[in-house]
């Protein structure tokens, strides 16, 4: 979910993998921004996903960082969420 200047709220699609514990996402280009996420399952904690995030394109090209992150059932309607660099500034 990304907001734009006035306001409102854009879905940002996503496609990836599941494989052996291994989750690969990439979005849909947004103002010419594509955020890669590669994520794994942490040993033993099975609802528990460590791993990193690219942005590539435009004024964030080559920001990047670590996800911390835990499986959820299915979401079922939107999503609400910020995410923020390692140094905690947010991503837009």
């Amino acid at each position: 979910m990304t907001r734009s200047s006035t306001g409102e709220n854009t879905a940002i699609p996503l496609t990836g993998t599941l494989t052996d514990g291994n989750i690969s996402l990439i979005s849909a280009s947004v103002k010419g921004q594509v955020i890669t996420l590669a994520w794994t399952m942490k040993e033993g904690y099975p609802y528990q996903l460590t791993g990193t995030y690219t942005i590539d394109g435009e004024s964030a090209s080559g920001d990047q960082g670590n996800v911390t992150g835990y499986r959820v059932n299915a979401f079922n309607r939107s999503w609400y969420g910020n995410l923020t660099t390692a140094g905690g500034a947010d991503i837009h």
